[in-house]
């Protein structure tokens, strides 16, 4: 235990859980030194190692607000590209940096590189949904993102209910599908 978090494991037949709750930015700097695009954060984790050296598991996102994320911000601008969407709504950013409200990752790690089944993140205006790799190996990316942007219909003059759901359909968001892939760097 540190502060607020825990970090508790348990072993049978050559495989290790790892179960940690409340993680800040502060543990979570001291673990990942160079995961450091987070201004702040607060998650929970479980970790399975099976005994032939694959890591399993899940990490949920209570909150957090990302900073200086290059693939992040490549998207945003990607979907500011777009005329029409500019004058909807903010994506969720601030001077600090993008808001999560939630989310998590369902992942699995094997000889260096992190397969991610599913991620789920939700901020303010602008949502993710994704799956695909990062070959730490080869130090290349490969996702299937869908940026899902939360339109506030009431703000547009001119647009009333019947019209917004035939733009909009019936969730009012707008859905950007993209694939990320290339070097890490």
């Amino acid at each position: 235990s540190y502060k607020n978090s825990s970090l508790v494991g348990y072993t049978k037949n050559n495989y290790l859980l790892v179960d940690g709750k409340n993680f800040s930015l502060e543990e979570l700097k001291t673990f990942l030194p160079n995961f450091n695009f987070f201004n702040d954060i607060k998650l929970n984790f479980i970790i399975i190692k099976s005994p032939d050296e694959f890591f399993s598991g899940k990490i949920y996102i209570d909150y957090g607000v990302i900073k200086d994320f290059t693939l992040l911000n490549n998207i945003i601008a990607f979907i500011n590209t777009i005329p029409s969407l500019v004058t909807f709504s903010s994506p969720g950013f601030s001077s600090k940096g993008y808001k999560i409200e939630n989310g998590y990752i369902d992942y699995l790690f094997y000889k260096n590189i992190f397969y991610i089944k599913k991620a789920k993140i939700q901020g303010n205006n602008l949502d993710f949904d994704a799956k695909g790799y990062i070959d730490i190996n080869k130090n290349y990316i490969f996702l299937k993102v869908k940026a899902t942007i939360k339109i506030k219909v009431k703000k547009i003059p001119l647009i009333g209910k019947s019209m917004s759901y035939l733009l909009f359909g019936k969730d009012g968001n707008i859905n950007i599908k993209m694939v990320v892939k290339g070097n890490l760097n």
